[in-house]
């Protein structure tokens, strides 16, 4: 499974945090956080309910819900009788987010366990902040110590980020 598709996956933060290199404009950014937003708790979406959530007029939604699609990072779609408005494409599309998914199968193989909920929204935070192999190095340290728990590895993590400073 792809990881911005894993429950545990802030689309809304990972959005925010690549507005420069989506390239996206102040409305872009709000409707698609709304969308977000709206898929997240199943509600029905329409350019109404859009403008009115991003107190925005229906033709200014209208054509940044254009754009969107033009980009590439908005599909519209009708599904048994239900408009779908459909972001994932904008995840997709980066590579980004396939760089974490190493990750969480070595600390899943390290640990001999399926990690829990909280344990893999700590790597997802990692993941965000240190690069790919300060992270994997941090478990490896853990390992070779005998002391595999994620609160240790958070302790390594900062302990490398403060030798930075």
């Amino acid at each position: 499974m792809e990881l911005y598709k894993q429950k545990y996956f802030n689309h809304r933060n990972w959005i925010l945090e690549n507005i420069s290199s989506l390239n996206l404009t102040v409305n872009e950014t709000v409707i698609l956080l709304l969308i977000d937003f709206f898929n997240e708790f199943n509600e029905d979406i329409n350019i109404g309910k859009l403008a009115s959530s991003a107190n925005l007029e229906q033709s200014e939604v209208d054509k940044t819900v254009s754009l969107l699609c033009s980009k590439g990072y908005l599909n519209i779609e009708s599904q048994q009788g239900r408009i779908i408005f459909n972001i994932d494409a904008i995840y997709s599309q980066h590579n980004i987010l396939t760089d974490g998914k190493d990750i969480y199968g070595l600390f899943e193989g390290e640990f001999n366990r399926m990690m829990s909920r909280k344990e893999l929204e700590t790597i997802s935070e990692w993941i965000r902040i240190y690069p790919h192999e300060e992270i994997v190095n941090a478990l490896r340290e853990a390992s070779i110590n005998k002391k595999l728990s994620i609160g240790y590895i958070d302790k390594i993590l900062g302990q490398d980020k403060d030798e930075q400073e």
